[in-house]
């Protein structure tokens, strides 16, 4: 686990309520106390603050990545691109759904917070056992994406 993990679970944050955009948010320090991020604020935090990796980019420690599902097949499999998500596009949000997001330890690894509650913790686990409860959801894809 690296430095900025271990001081994070070492917080005053812990026991409060948050999802896991705001661990996110948390993690990389922009903000410091939890207020229940919605979807539209976390792809604006995202876009401002990350770039999304290709599909050929090797994953390093501390990218986000980003489950998503669809309720419609408007943008296919593989056409998920953050920068383009606009609210003022037609059609916005596409049929997109954002499941989760948690921040990559290792190649195996992750760190989470796997419900708002405050009673849920926040935990490091295999990257497997973070995403599989959403592989049978319709459209399950998953973005990766790195700090600016």
């Amino acid at each position: 686990m690296n430095q900025r993990a271990q001081d994070f679970l070492r917080s005053s944050i812990l026991g409060v309520r948050a999802n896991c955009f705001n661990i996110v948010q948390l993690y990389f320090g922009d903000i410091t106390t939890p207020s229940i991020c919605g979807p539209e604020e976390f792809v604006t935090y995202m876009q401002l603050n990350f770039y999304q990796l290709d599909s050929a980019d090797v994953e390093k420690p501390e990218d986000v990545l980003i489950v998503w599902s669809r309720t419609s097949d408007f943008l296919p499999i593989g056409s998920i691109n953050l920068k383009d998500l606009k609210k003022d596009q037609d059609h916005y949000p596409f049929g997109l759904v954002i499941e989760h997001a948690f921040i990559l330890m290792d190649s195996n690894m992750v760190f989470q917070k796997p419900n708002p509650s405050i009673e849920s913790d926040y935990e490091i686990i295999s990257k497997q056992s973070a995403v599989s409860p959403y592989l049978s959801r319709f459209g399950f894809e998953i973005t990766r994406h790195r700090r600016l």
